[in-house]
């Protein structure tokens, strides 16, 4: 028997007189993996709620109320100055808050391009947004340049900025607010109940589903002695997404009836009710003064 060679490493897998390659992920492999991605970031999410921060002590309602009169602050924005001091505000915010600047401005900037890439984009260039030419790429036939102007420029960032930190204050809230407690706060505005029991039904089973879709994929990879092909994996993940339907769909309603019965009236619960206290009533105050301070400036400059 030969011994195996010196730094206690065994012989190279072979099969057939020729070495194994590691298999490579496939198409549902890929999934599963965003998948469980997908569910890390959520539970990190909850810790990040869970955490002593700026954010996380105020009322529920309070930062709902801030974030609907920062939206509508992002709105009346009409200047690049203001909208970009917005936006560091938000990123203060966020660290106060401790949640990781890394990890909030991954979760920011991943749906920009797509609400602004195809917007933005045709802005810049003269012939949408007429104005003095910065970066020149050719000339038409009658001498008229194509390019890049100041007015396409100064547009498209404002966009952009608008976006960003609108999208900023929604992570914000989400990120610092436990999900029961933001559907206690909606049901407080007004938002009707069917809306609310449709949101927190979603919630809490798509990690349901994500578990048995998981489950299902081990089960399958267990079983497969060789690789299959794509169109394979894509014919099987057809197949799931089919079966996922229609057991959600009686999952659903089973768990609607054991809920009915068990006197479930569609509002949301909690154990620690909701009290306004001075820090809550400051941190409207701030809120109503910065949506104010935001119109007198588009006055002003």
């Amino acid at each position: 028997m030969t011994p195996p060679p010196p730094g206690g490493g065994g012989p190279e897998p072979r099969a057939c007189g020729r070495p194994l390659r590691p298999r490579r992920p496939t198409f549902i492999g890929r999934m599963v993996a965003d998948i469980l991605s997908f569910i890390r970031n959520s539970v990190y999410a909850e810790e990040i709620a869970a955490q002593p921060g700026l954010l996380q002590g105020i009322d529920p309602r309070v930062k709902l109320a801030s974030f609907l009169l920062g939206v509508a602050s992002v709105l009346f924005v009409r200047h690049l100055s203001v909208m970009a001091s917005l936006y560091a505000l938000t990123l203060i915010a966020a660290c106060f808050s401790r949640i990781p600047l890394g990890f909030f401005l991954k979760r920011v900037w991943v749906f920009v391009p797509i609400f602004t890439g195809f917007i933005a984009v045709p802005i810049l260039f003269s012939p949408a947004s007429p104005g003095t030419p910065l970066l020149v790429l050719w000339h038409w036939r009658d001498g008229t340049p194509f390019a890049i102007t100041d007015n396409g420029l100064w547009i498209a960032g404002l966009l952009v900025l608008r976006v960003a930190t609108s999208v900023s204050l929604a992570v914000l809230l989400i990120l610092t607010t436990p999900w029961a407690h933001i559907l206690k706060a909606l049901r407080v505005f007004g938002v009707p109940r069917i809306f609310v029991l449709t949101l927190e039904m979603t919630y809490r089973y798509i990690f349901l589903f994500i578990d048995i879709i998981e489950a299902e994929h081990l089960a399958k990879e267990s079983r497969t002695i060789r690789p299959a092909s794509v169109r394979a994996d894509r014919q099987w993940a057809a197949s799931r997404i089919g079966h996922l339907f229609l057991r959600s769909r009686k999952m659903g309603e089973d768990v609607y009836l054991a809920m009915l019965s068990r006197g479930y009236s569609g509002e949301a619960k909690l154990y620690t009710p909701f009290r306004l206290q001075r820090r809550d009533v400051a941190a409207l105050v701030v809120g109503a003064s910065l949506f104010l301070l935001v119109l007198v400036l588009g006055r002003v400059l």
